[in-house]
């Protein structure tokens, strides 16, 4: 059987093949009206400047809850990342509404990934010297939005694809990285 035919259709290769990241490497995809998530939800650069702390803070706890949510696939991810949207979305309109994903690692992706960004909004809270004004509900929406159009440019659609998960844990790994080090954050284009 051929890698190359059936990668991440039939066969769960492993992240660290060469191939498998040469594959991942090259297929990007473009945002089209057809795929483009929550097109009501408006992201410029200043938004993306502003929350880049926000924005990795939910793209670390993706790239965390995929070590330790077993058998998680991109599909499980944007399933997530677009449950919790929909989450924050009603809690915009002061109703407290969880939308939990189908799948097994889907929902505990989502649970993982939204009990990180509670801990990032109660650590912020309790810096009131700081000045800022705090992360809303909206703030925290649009970060998602941000990753779900990632997601769009980076899941393959393959059955078992895990691209976009490869993508999350390359540009932002779950440890943090110094100051130093260049913005991991990619806009979808």
């Amino acid at each position: 059987m051929c890698c190359g035919e059936q990668r991440e259709r039939t066969l769960d290769c492993p992240l660290d093949c060469t191939y498998l990241q040469q594959a991942h490497e090259t297929e990007i995809f473009e945002l089209t009206q057809e795929n483009y998530p929550f097109p009501g939800v408006r992201l410029d650069d200043r938004f993306l400047k502003r929350h880049e702390p926000l924005i990795e803070v939910c793209a670390r706890a993706l790239a965390a809850g995929f070590k330790e949510v077993p058998g998680v696939l991109d599909s499980d991810a944007r399933a997530a990342v677009d449950s919790l949207v929909e989450s924050f979305k009603a809690l915009e309109s002061g109703i407290l509404y969880e939308d939990n994903p189908d799948s097994v690692p889907a929902r505990e992706l989502a649970r993982l990934t939204r009990q990180t960004i509670d801990e990032y909004r109660r650590v912020e809270s309790e810096q009131p010297e700081s000045g800022a004004e705090g992360t809303s509900d909206e703030d925290v929406k649009r970060a998602l939005v941000f990753l779900a159009r990632v997601a769009v440019t980076r899941d393959n659609q393959r059955p078992r694809g895990r691209a976009f998960m490869h993508f999350v844990t390359r540009q932002f790994p779950a440890e943090s990285k110094t100051a130093e080090e260049a913005s991991p954050i990619i806009a979808p284009g």
